[in-house]
C-alpha cells in the first residue's frame, strides 16, 4: 500500500470504526479514547526502541503484548474502582484495545524509516486526532440522542436514527473529509515555506558568489595595477 493514503486523521476514523457501539455517551467514549491513544503512544515509544534488531511484523506483535497487557491492567483497575459506570467500561475496553491496534499500523509499517522527530510526532498527532475526533463525535450523538452532556441532562428528546450507528458513520466521513483537507492544505503551505526559504538561500547564496567574484575581480585589478606603476 502506498503510504501517502495514510495520514493521522485517516488512521484515526479508522480506528473509531472500531469503537462504533461506544460512541453514545461523551464519557465513556473519552476514557475509552483517552485508554487507547495511551496504550498507542506507551507501545510504540517502547517498540521504537527494538527498531535496529527486529523486523516490522515482530515488532507489531511486541506493541501487540504492551496493549494488551496495559488494557488487562486498566480493567482490573476499573473494576477494583467499584464505579457502575467505570465497570461498564470496563466492558468496552476491548474495542479500546482494537482501536489501539489499528493506530500502530502506520508508525510500525509506514514511520520506521522516517527520522525520530517525524516518527513521533505523526504518532502524538495521530493519537490527540483520535481522542478528540471520539469525544466530539460521541458528544454530538449523545446530545442529539439523549439530550444530555457527559450525564448532564439538558432537555428531553430521542431518536432512534440519531441514537444508531448510521449518524456515527456519517459523522466519520464528515470528519474524515474535513481533516484530510485541512492536512492537504497544511501540507501544501509547508512545501510553499519550503521553496520560498530555499528561494531566498538560492537569492542569498547568489548574492554572496556575486560578492566574492567582485572582489577577486577588484584584487586582480588592484594586483595588476600596482605591477604596472613597478
Amino acid at each position: 500500500m502506498n503510504k501517502t493514503y495514510i495520514s493521522p486523521t485517516k488512521l484515526a476514523c479508522l480506528a473509531l470504526c472500531c469503537m462504533v457501539s461506544c460512541l453514545d455517551f461523551g464519557f465513556n467514549a473519552m476514557v475509552l479514547a483517552i485508554a487507547a491513544g495511551a496504550c498507542f503512544v506507551l507501545g510504540i515509544a517502547i517498540v521504537s526502541n527494538i527498531e535496529k534488531i527486529t523486523s516490522n511484523h515482530v515488532r507489531f506483535i511486541v506493541y501487540a503484548l504492551i496493549v494488551s497487557g496495559v488494557i488487562t491492567v486498566l480493567k482490573l483497575v476499573f473494576g477494583y474502582v467499584g464505579s457502575l459506570e467505570f465497570l461498564e467500561i470496563s466492558e468496552m475496553l476491548d474495542f479500546a484495545m482494537l482501536a489501539a491496534l489499528v493506530l500502530g499500523i502506520y508508525p510500525i509499517y509506514y514511520l520506521h524509516k522516517a527520522n525520530s522527530k517525524t516518527y513521533y510526532l505523526q504518532t502524538i498527532t495521530t493519537g490527540i486526532v483520535f481522542v478528540l475526533f471520539a469525544v466530539v463525535i460521541s458528544s454530538i450523538i449523545e446530545i442529539l440522542a439523549h439530550g444530555s452532556l457527559f450525564g448532564i441532562f439538558y432537555f428531553d428528546v430521542s431518536f432512534g436514527l440519531l441514537g444508531s450507528g448510521f449518524l456515527v458513520f456519517i459523522l466519520l466521513a464528515l470528519f474524515c473529509t474535513v481533516g484530510t483537507s485541512i492536512e492537504i492544505a497544511s501540507a501544501e503551505k509547508r512545501r510553499e515555506n519550503r521553496l520560498l526559504i530555499e528561494r531566498y538561500k538560492y537569492m542569498i547564496r547568489e548574492s554572496q558568489i556575486a560578492k566574492l567574484e567582485k572582489k577577486s575581480q577588484q584584487l586582480t585589478t588592484d594586483v595588476f595595477e600596482v605591477g604596472g606603476e613597478k
